[in-house]
């Protein structure tokens, strides 16, 4: 494997949303009980799902304009923008 893998884990994740570091593969239980992985990940920090650790990774948060700019070809929408209370 790569430098970059760690027990099966990109050890360089970053989270372009909130800046977490830990991930986890998805489960779901199916209506028998019995659970399956999915082929998604979810960031531990902000539970943002995506398919690829590295690809995400390369994603760039632009807090000014308030939208993610992408360094790679991993596609994302933008952020909503906060309510006005």
């Amino acid at each position: 494997m790569s430098d970059g893998w760690k027990d099966g884990y990109w050890k360089l994740f970053a989270c372009p949303l909130c800046g977490g570091t830990k991930y986890v593969q998805v489960r779901v239980q199916r209506p028998s009980g019995h659970w399956y992985v999915t082929e998604f990940y979810e960031c531990l920090s902000c539970s943002v799902m995506f398919r690829d650790p590295i690809l995400f990774t390369k994603c760039e948060a632009d807090t000014a304009n308030d939208e993610l700019r992408l360094t790679s070809v991993y596609a994302l929408a933008p952020r909503r923008p906060p309510e006005e209370s």
